[in-house]
């Protein structure tokens, strides 16, 4: 009777175990922030709206780069551990088929929300950053512009083409130490804009 007793304990407690485990491969705790911002303005074309999202319009320029930022909040009962973001290289970015526009680093914009903005240039990528319960982060996206422009050439997109992305961004996070990954509304889209009106028509020569 004691073994079947102790045999019980066990069984119930791996059923627990397995429950938790579900309901942590489940567990969505992170969701758009109450801050969005386009960043670098003197790149900034435009900022158009529509009923789905915002979307911040970029100049498209070989090697270019820009930032937004974009705050997320912990909505869960325990704090969260964000560990950075999905990036690419270019060459992951090329294999991944958005050649022109991507993600490369995930910063800390504002540590301390009554603090000091961080330099979107030299802000570090994010190594771990805790976000407490009912907190929010504000956070650097630096995008990247491809280089897949041969100098004299054609551009790959022309006048009046863009490329975007977003409005979410894969973010990787941990709670008791088990590591997750969501996708998190950015509460906008960017994009990668060579305007009709002021096209990039010839690919240029890169500087010395």
């Amino acid at each position: 009777m004691r073994r079947i007793l102790v045999i019980a304990i066990i069984l119930a407690g791996l059923g627990a175990a397995s429950v938790a485990g579900f309901g942590l491969l489940n567990y969505e705790p992170l969701a758009q922030g109450s801050t969005s911002y386009g960043g670098n303005p003197h790149l900034l074309l435009a900022t158009t709206e529509d009923d789905e999202t915002t979307a911040y319009h970029f100049r498209y320029a070989p090697s270019g780069s820009f930032t937004t930022a974009f705050s997320v909040r912990n909505d869960g009962p325990v704090a969260v551990t964000l560990l950075g973001a999905d990036l690419h290289d270019e060459t992951e970015a090329t294999l991944a088929g958005t050649a022109v526009l991507w993600p490369q680093q995930l910063s800390i914009a504002r540590p301390d929300p009554l603090g000091d903005w961080t330099d979107p240039n030299t802000a570090p990528p994010i190594d771990h950053a805790v976000i407490q319960p009912g907190s929010e982060l504000i956070l650097w996206v630096r995008w990247r512009l491809g280089s897949s422009c041969e100098p004299g050439e054609a551009p790959p997109y022309f006048a009046g083409t863009a490329i975007g992305m977003g409005p979410t961004i894969d973010l990787r996070w941990s709670v008791f130490s088990i590591p997750r990954s969501s996708a998190v509304d950015m509460g906008y889209k960017v994009w990668a804009d060579n305007p009709a009106e002021d096209p990039l028509t010839v690919c240029p020569t890169p500087s010395a």
